[in-house]
């Protein structure tokens, strides 16, 4: 069953989650490691999308986020 729609607020929190299918790694080397870093540092710049913690961990990821704009699906 499909999760609910999220209702589209300005200035929402969320938490996003991604896991690797059976606990597989995410990253395949340490230079995909530092450039989902480098993604997470652009967001703010590139979307608005505040960053203000995250956690990443071989096999999931885990982010805080703040929309500015009710964009986040």
């Amino acid at each position: 069953m499909a999760r609910p729609l999220r209702r589209l607020v300005v200035g929402r929190w969320c938490h996003v989650t991604v896991r690797g299918n059976r606990r597989n790694s995410l990253f395949c080397d340490e230079q995909d490691r530092r450039g989902f870093l480098g993604l997470v540092a652009a967001w703010p710049g590139y979307s608005g999308i505040d960053v203000p913690a995250f956690v990443r961990m071989d096999n999931q990821y885990h982010l805080l986020l703040r929309t500015p704009e009710p964009n986040l699906l």
